[in-house]
């Protein structure tokens, strides 16, 4: 009997895995917001994806709190950034007064650690 009941708890926690697994993406391309997906985490690959500020203070930097075009064209400063397949940066970019500032491009090893960093200063 414990067999039987092992198998079907299995097979349920295998379904509920795949539900949210299929779900939050949808949910984050309707603009549906949820917690427990953390759909604010997920990016599709390509860009460009705005954002207030970075977290890291060493390559690759991670961009936070996401906004709009239209938020960020009206702040001082803002991120612009481009994501590879595995969700991985590729492209960062910081605007300050609408003019690109530096563009960060950015390499992985399949292993999926950086492997190449190619930083361009703007000429201003």
């Amino acid at each position: 009997m414990a067999g039987k009941y092992g198998e079907k708890m299995a097979r349920l926690s295998l379904i509920i895995i795949t539900a949210f697994a299929i779900t939050c993406p949808v949910m984050y391309l309707n603009g549906i917001g949820s917690g427990f997906c953390y759909a604010e985490d997920y990016h599709y690959p390509g860009g460009p994806y705005y954002f207030k500020d970075i977290k890291n203070s060493a390559a690759p930097y991670e961009p936070v709190d996401e906004i709009n075009y239209e938020e960020a064209s009206n702040l001082y400063t803002y991120y612009e950034a481009y994501f590879n397949d595995d969700g991985r940066i590729v492209s960062l970019k910081k605007y300050q007064k609408g003019k690109l500032e530096w563009s960060d491009k950015y390499v992985y090893s399949p292993a999926g650690t950086l492997e190449n960093r190619e930083l361009s200063m703007s000429s201003r």
